[in-house]
């Protein structure tokens, strides 16, 4: 079996299957070995052989562990969590704009109605919705949300005009900011969770072999110390 670092993850999925086949499937061991290349014989010490494959698949997991591919399988897994984290926690952040600026619109038609006679007819105001509202340059520390804004309606210069103005170095960007409450911070990781768990790429090829392995470790110490 070739132990080269580019073949870790198909060598521990292999020697995890075949354990797992010989454990459930009550197939005979050094047959299944024999598939994967290995001579075993059975002997008087089927115990050994058994508690022996354990070995071999907590050494093929560990090399997959710490391997290059392992890390490159986890890091694309945290990359979808954190593209999805970002995503949900944008979508907060216009939802948030829009009630703002929904109620300065209510506010604004409040205060006309106020000042127009009874006979006028009514000055209703545009609506927002999320349609009409994209954020961008967003970044976060902690529950705390960095943002730009840019409104449909917006005119060409409108976008520079709001940033353009700051008190801070000029290396900095102005930007809007907003505050994930605890609640909305612990649903946006608690969903984004979920969806990378399960609707990504990077978590089932991280996943996968290590959850294959653990059966069959389990498979491996049971089945040995049922043979002693």
């Amino acid at each position: 079996m070739d132990d080269s670092d580019d073949k870790l993850r198909r060598n521990l999925v292999a020697v995890s299957a075949a354990v797992c086949a010989a454990f459930f499937l009550e197939l005979p061991l050094p047959a299944v070995a024999s598939i994967l290349g290995v001579h075993a014989d059975s002997g008087p010490h089927l115990s050994r052989l058994w508690f022996g494959s354990a070995l071999l698949v907590l050494y093929f997991l560990g090399r997959f562990h710490f391997s290059e591919v392992g890390m490159k399988l986890r890091e694309a897994w945290r990359d979808d969590h954190r593209r999805r984290f970002m995503a949900a926690v944008g979508w907060c952040v216009r939802r948030q704009e829009v009630r703002t600026r929904n109620a300065r619109v209510i506010k604004m038609e409040r205060e006309k109605a106020g000042r127009t006679p009874s006979t006028a007819p009514p000055t209703d105001l545009r609506r927002y919705g999320l349609a009409d509202i994209r954020i961008t340059d967003i970044s976060r520390v902690g529950r705390k949300v960095y943002y730009r804004v840019r409104w449909n309606d917006d005119d060409p210069d409108d976008f520079d005009m709001r940033y353009s103005q700051t008190h801070w170095d000029d290396e900095y960007a102005a930007a809007d900011g907003y505050t994930l409450t605890r609640a909305e911070y612990l649903t946006v990781a608690e969903l984004t969770a979920f969806q990378s768990l399960f609707y990504s790429r990077g978590a089932f090829d991280s996943l996968a072999p290590y959850i294959l392995a653990l059966v069959a470790l389990v498979a491996g110490v049971t089945k040995g110390a049922s043979q002693i």
